[in-house]
């Protein structure tokens, strides 16, 4: 048990520690979102990862509202060859590519990609900024 005089400052620097931990970690995934260039369609996590693929290789953007267990970038239970990017479980879009990519994951392995799930706060608004121009 800490003594009075120091349950105050011990008190205030958990607290302290704790609120910077989480403040960072929101910060992280706030500042680390999805990019497309020109040539790539980068599916980001924030502190858990990535998924790169061709820009060309993408087919089709929708919208498709479903849950997939875990974090970060991880197969699909029950589709070989979806991939999930996202810091939560629940994702709203759908990117089928035209042609199976290769994407290791890590300690989950190589999955031949042909559907990429991601989390977007607006649908239509992701869809515009990933299809090429005329698609």
């Amino acid at each position: 048990m800490l003594p009075p005089a120091l349950r105050t400052a011990h008190g205030v620097l958990l607290e302290g520690v704790l609120v910077l931990g989480f403040v960072g970690a929101a910060a992280a995934l706030w500042r680390a979102g999805h990019q497309v260039t020109g040539e790539r369609l980068v599916l980001r996590t924030g502190l858990y990862g990535e998924v790169s693929v061709p820009r060309g290789a993408v087919g089709s953007v929708g919208a498709a509202l479903r849950s997939v267990p875990g974090r970060g970038p991880r197969p699909v239970p029950g589709d070989p060859a979806a991939v999930a990017c996202s810091a939560e479980e629940t994702v709203n879009v759908a990117v089928r590519l035209r042609r199976p990519v290769r994407l290791d994951l890590g300690d989950a392995g190589v999955v031949m990609a042909q559907t990429l799930y991601a989390g977007a706060d607006s649908v239509p608004e992701f869809r515009a900024a990933v299809m090429p121009e005329g698609r």
